[in-house]
C-alpha cells in the first residue's frame, strides 16, 4: 500500500483519523511511500509543530523506520500514468466517456 503525505502527516500529528489510518495500514505486508511524500510530510510537521526542518526530518525518518515504510523512487513513467488516471477520474465524475487521445 502506498502511504501518501497526507496520511503520514495525519499520523505524526495525531489528527482525528490517525488511529484509523494506522489500523488500515496494518492490513498490508508492504508499505511504501515516495521521497516527495516524505518531503511534504517533513515540511508539514515542521510547520504545524513549529519545529525546525532537521528535527522534523528526524521524526519522520524514525517513524518510517518504526512502521517499516519503504521509501521508493518514483519512476518517470508514473507521470504519464498519473495524467491518464486524472483524466479518467474527471471523465467518470462528469459522466462522460474517457478522454480522446492520440
Amino acid at each position: 500500500m502506498f502511504i501518501a503525505a497526507s496520511a503520514l502527516t495525519a499520523i505524526l500529528l495525531n489528527e482525528q483519523d490517525a488511529r484509523e489510518l494506522l489500523a488500515r495500514a496494518e492490513n498490508y505486508d508492504t508499505l511504501i511511500t515516495s521521497p516527495l511524500a516524505v518531503w511534504e510530510t517533513v515540511l508539514a510537521v515542521a510547520r504545524d509543530l513549529r519545529r525546525d526542518v532537521k528535527a522534523s526530518e528526524e521524526t519522520v525518518e524514525a517513524f518510517l523506520a518504526l512502521a517499516r515504510i519503504i521509501v521508493t523512487p518514483i519512476p518517470s513513467e508514473a507521470g504519464s500514468l498519473a495524467i491518464e488516471a486524472f483524466a479518467y477520474a474527471c471523465a467518470k465524475l462528469a459522466g462522460v466517456p474517457p478522454s480522446l487521445q492520440r
